[in-house]
């Protein structure tokens, strides 16, 4: 995961001189939605969730507050404020808010003018970042959030490749946000943190659920085609295939 970041965020960041909006980065993101809408319910969601036996008791006929659900739905929320406060910046910096921006995970860097703007993206998406990396982790989930890292990556240098930072502070930024998700991984492979698995990967849901909910569906909804559904479908049906065989 880090060197993926790394490496994409800054080539792009030092290489990139023109914005491009590359449509294969758009179908990547989509192909991962699609991987990762199977693996928010298939594999976290059940690590989340107790087990629930409507016939042992009667008492469980009434559910409780399952706290790995509520965890993922805060979890959810705190991401959506976390872009609320980036788009707030947005205003501050522009004088104005650009409702439109929904591309996947680079919403806003079009008019990127503000340093302190692509700092406090950089650091919502490190955030998230560390979110993706905790809870349980397979192949199939590593596979698709290695797909969705490389293009957030690509995102984030095409904002320091147009941000007018000194080499050291990119390099610094790039550093940071490349070391969320393997933090997010070693911090979940703490014996003590076993117990605080129904946190973890109630985190990692939403988060996951943010990804697709927040970055993925409205890029693809915003400019909606036959082809971005297909490509949507077999992310999906490419994570069946791996859980089948793996």
């Amino acid at each position: 995961f880090f060197i993926v970041s790394f490496i994409t965020s800054f080539l792009t960041a030092n290489f990139i001189k023109e914005k491009k909006k590359l449509k294969i980065f758009k179908y990547l993101m989509e192909f991962s939605g699609g991987m990762l809408l199977f693996i928010a319910f298939n594999d976290i969601l059940p690590h989340t969730m107790k087990i629930h036996n409507h016939h042992d008791d009667p008492k469980n006929d009434h559910h409780k507050l399952d706290p790995g659900i509520f965890t993922g739905a805060m979890a959810f929320i705190c991401l959506l404020f976390l872009r609320k406060i980036f788009a707030y910046s947005k205003y501050e910096s522009n004088g104005n808010l650009d409702l439109n921006e929904s591309d996947c995970c680079s919403g806003g860097l079009e008019n990127n003018k503000s340093k302190v703007q692509i700092v406090v993206f950089i650091v919502n998406l490190s955030i998230h970042s560390f979110l993706e990396g905790i809870g349980s982790m397979n192949i199939s989930r590593m596979f698709a959030m290695l797909i969705h890292k490389g293009v957030e990556s690509f995102t984030i240098g095409i904002s320091l490749a147009f941000s007018n930072f000194s080499k050291s502070l990119i390099l610094l930024l790039v550093i940071f946000n490349s070391i969320m998700t393997p933090l997010g991984i070693i911090t979940q492979m703490f014996p003590k943190f076993e117990k605080l698995s129904w946190f973890l990967n109630g985190n990692a849901l939403g988060s996951i659920l943010y990804i697709i909910f927040v970055e993925i569906f409205p890029s693809m909804l915003k400019d909606l085609s036959f082809l971005s559904i297909i490509v949507f479908s077999a992310g999906y049906l490419t994570t069946i295939v791996i859980n089948f065989f793996i």
